[in-house]
């Protein structure tokens, strides 16, 4: 996973690995970039209610936005999404659905 390949660069990975706002803020104003991973779900034969991210994640990714150097987003999602911070991070990356063993990626 990605903190693996880290640890053997010699990169300190300062990590938040919850939806608590204050502490991804703090983590984020440690490190030199924050990646903010965030997704939405979907079910077969199933319309989505509505185009944003799960769990208040557009609330997370502006508010790390405002604490680090520099933000990446990583979406996970079936579809589109609305992305209301678009223009306050650096970084955007769309991962779609990599299947069952994405989650080891990370």
């Amino acid at each position: 996973g990605l903190k693996a390949r880290a640890k053997t660069a010699g990169i300190e990975v300062i990590e938040s690995a919850s939806d608590d706002i204050d502490a991804a803020q703090e983590a984020a104003a440690k490190a030199d970039i924050a990646i903010v991973v965030a997704g939405t779900t979907s079910g077969e034969s199933q319309d989505r209610l509505n185009l944003i991210l799960d769990n208040n994640a557009d609330q997370l990714i502006a508010a790390v936005a405002t604490a680090a150097k520099k933000t990446v987003v990583l979406t996970m999602i079936p579809g589109a999404v609305v992305m209301p911070w678009r223009t306050q991070v650096d970084s955007i990356a769309t991962l779609f659905l990599g299947g069952q063993e994405t989650g080891t990626a990370f």
